[in-house]
């Protein structure tokens, strides 16, 4: 589901129409001069289409129109691939392995600060199902690995105590 928002700065009381190539209107609100718009798409992959048609009183009509690439979204939460990845330990003091339980083979893993920010990167060379990390030189906190696996991307929480 996206936002879409249209803000009417130049037109004196337009009248308008939403069109949408690809999706349907979940919802909208209208705070003058504001429009907000909840799209949900048909599927992903694929490209959309969001256009705003209005005229005013003079009977000028324009139509203004948004392309929208929609991406397949690979991150998956799945409560198998909870118990198909392990972190040992968890918590720890910056060192640890990340091993599979399963065939999945680890790619490459970024791991994220509480924040968002990216802290770490590294590539799995041999694509095992095993990886061990070392992240001694960071802070008592909660960060985030994100797995690229053969079988999609999957998040996992890590607790680092000092």
């Amino acid at each position: 589901m996206d936002i879409y928002t249209y803000y009417n700065g130049g037109f004196i009381d337009p009248k308008y129409k939403w069109r949408i190539e690809g999706g349907n209107i979940e919802s909208a609100s209208n705070t003058r001069p504001v429009d907000t718009l909840k799209v949900k798409w048909n599927s992903t992959d694929t490209v959309g289409k969001i256009c705003i048609t209005f005229s005013t009183q003079c009977n000028q009509i324009e139509e203004y129109c948004q392309i929208v690439k929609l991406k397949k979204n690979t991150a998956t939460y799945d409560d198998s691939n909870d118990k198909a990845f392990e972190i040992l330990p968890n918590p720890n003091q910056g060192s640890f392995t990340v091993n599979t339980t399963n065939s999945t083979k680890i790619r490459d893993i970024k791991i994220f600060n509480s924040n968002g920010v990216s802290i770490k990167f590294t590539v799995n060379d041999s694509n095992s199902k095993t990886k061990e990390i070392k992240l001694s030189e960071k802070q008592t906190g909660i960060y985030y690995l994100q797995l690229n696996t053969s079988q999609g991307i999957i998040y996992k929480k890590l607790m680092i105590t000092n």
